[in-house]
């Protein structure tokens, strides 16, 4: 198996597969800037709520801590966030580059493959990048925001010394690794006494799990739901990134066992209550709990003994 990918990090696709990767860019963005504000209102609202609980674990405020941040994506939009109030490390196993950076631009190719590249570009020129992150500053009321410095390093083996962080955090990337336990040791190695870990997992078996961007953008432009969890409609879904397929009761356990004391949150699809209630009337998706159907989100928080 290869290396983990510590965010959604997508294939590498010959000429067609670039323009057609360019359409779907094309189209998902007038669905995205329609809802720009809203989902960056609900990006800063989550943020809110990782803080509140990283210092409730804690006991202490962040200020003046050093986090590291595991896989901040190409809009870092928890790193901006957490940079203001405090020092931040962020690690990511994809090039990302920030600002005009030919040479990252070749790596990202390089190491990444050409969809990434060819989405990368296409946003910018699109003007996706520009528009998010004018309103980012807008809602957070700053002029200017930090400039994000993330190093390429391998989640699951740092070089990075004992008890050298605060706290960890990361959302949407342990369901992207293939040994999450691996790496839930190694946030509990680097993270000092009393300090805290949090994750964010997208949970596989909710609706949007199998990160189908059709679905995540909301515009499934017709897709059925729960596809990836039905076998006569498991063929119609698209998606770029590697997925450890983990179910809710897995996860349970396997914090139980890495992070003996975890204490869980989660944000769910209750809109989407009636939709499972029908497929399960009509025979399909059995093998799945309610909870596992309706839960998208599973927020996690460790706090490491004294």
């Amino acid at each position: 198996m290869s290396a983990p990918r510590h965010n959604a990090t997508a294939s590498s696709c010959g000429g067609v597969g670039a323009l057609t990767e360019l359409a779907d860019l094309r189209h998902a963005s007038r669905v995205m800037m329609a809802r720009l504000s809203s989902d960056i209102e609900t990006t800063l609202r989550w943020c809110r709520e990782y803080q509140e609980a990283i210092e409730g674990a804690m006991g202490r405020p962040i200020a003046g801590c050093h986090a590291l941040e595991i896989g901040p994506g190409q809009w870092y939009s928890q790193y901006l966030y957490f940079a203001r109030l405090c020092r931040v490390t962020a690690i990511d196993l994809d090039v990302l580059p920030v600002g005009f950076d030919p040479f990252g631009y070749w790596r990202m190719f390089r190491e990444n493959g050409a969809r990434r590249v060819v989405k990368t570009l296409g946003r910018k020129a699109l003007g996706i990048d520009r528009k998010y992150f004018t309103e980012y500053k807008r809602q957070l009321g700053v002029d200017r925001l930090p400039t994000p410095a993330v190093a390429r390093m391998d989640a699951t083996k740092t070089t990075f010394a004992d008890n050298t962080f605060d706290f960890v955090y990361s959302s949407s990337v342990f369901e992207h690794v293939p040994d999450p336990a691996t790496m839930l040791r190694e946030c509990a190695r680097i993270i000092r006494p009393g300090g805290s870990i949090l994750t964010d997992l997208h949970l596989y078996t909710s609706d949007s799990g199998n990160h189908d961007p059709r679905i995540i953008s909301g515009d499934r432009k017709g897709l059925p739901y729960w596809p990836h969890l039905r076998p006569t409609h498991a063929g119609v879904c698209r998606t770029g990134a590697y997925l450890n397929k983990l179910r809710l009761a897995e996860w349970h356990d396997l914090f139980a066992r890495t992070l003996p004391g975890t204490t869980w949150t989660y944000r769910l699809d209750d809109h989407l209550r009636p939709e499972a209630e029908k497929l399960r009337e009509a025979g399909e998706l059995a093998d799945y709990s309610m909870d596992e159907l309706l839960t998208r989100c599973a927020v996690s928080v460790w706090r490491k003994p004294d």
